[in-house]
């Protein structure tokens, strides 16, 4: 099976697998949340120039763009502000000075209320697609881009959570994704992504043979982490676009 195959729009079913994963990834990194102290969140995250504060800050913010985004499709009248405006570049500024009770309280609202959005795109949509300054994301795409952003988040935060402990359909479904993405990358180098788990994944002409853990294979595509893969022939893991 081809990665367009693994991760092309498979309908109403889909959404509802999304929703279910990122229910259970999203209690996970409120549960992580709940445990940081002030000191934590002022501290440094592993994304670079964040602490772990503004990362839970934009978490809750693109929670936020993505309640106009699901009105933007139910409805058909574009809701979003700014075309720059999408999820990955909400503000990750406010509430870095809050104390951690309002932090977390503010995370977990702005999470339920995505949560109750989303799943109304299990309704019929005025506008399926959705024009973003990326190019058209669909709709129904939506649940399976907070997965990413929840899950690497959480991941970024340092707290001794790992992508090794995620939901391990949610690790595939994002490494799928991934793989989808540099597959559509310009110049993108011929990759063949085989994970320990089972799943087979060809980019461009396949030439070199990328083998390792979901989730290893995972943080490789997301972060350019080569800990645990290895090729086929011995030479350095590429890097990736």
């Amino acid at each position: 099976m081809t990665d367009t195959e693994k991760t092309a729009p498979g309908g109403i079913s889909d959404v509802y697998a999304d929703l279910e994963l990122l229910d259970l990834e999203t209690r996970s990194l409120l549960q992580s949340v709940a445990g940081l102290t002030e000191a934590d969140l002022a501290g440094p995250s592993r994304r670079s120039g964040c602490t772990r504060g503004q990362v839970v800050s934009q978490l809750a913010r693109d929670a936020e763009v993505l309640v106009r985004l699901v009105v933007w499709a139910r409805t058909g009248v574009r809701t979003v502000r700014d075309p720059s405006e999408q999820i990955g570049q909400g503000d990750d500024g406010n509430g870095v000075s809050w104390s951690t009770a309002e932090q977390e309280i503010d995370l977990v609202e702005a999470c339920d209320l995505l949560g109750d959005a989303l799943g109304a795109l299990t309704l019929p949509l005025a506008s399926p697609v959705l024009e973003l300054v990326d190019g058209p994301v669909s709709a129904q795409d939506l649940p399976r881009m907070r997965l990413q952003e929840v899950v690497l988040s959480h991941a970024d935060l340092g707290c001794g959570w790992e992508l090794a402990s995620a939901h391990p359909l949610a690790v595939a479904d994002l490494l799928a994704a991934a793989v989808s993405r540099l597959g559509a990358a310009p110049r993108s180098a011929g990759f063949t992504v085989v994970s320990d788990e089972g799943d087979r994944f060809v980019v461009g002409d396949g030439s070199r043979t990328v083998r390792g853990p979901a989730d290893a294979l995972l943080a490789w595509l997301s972060w350019g982490v080569v800990a645990g893969i290895r090729c086929d022939d011995g030479l350095p893991v590429p890097e990736t676009p």
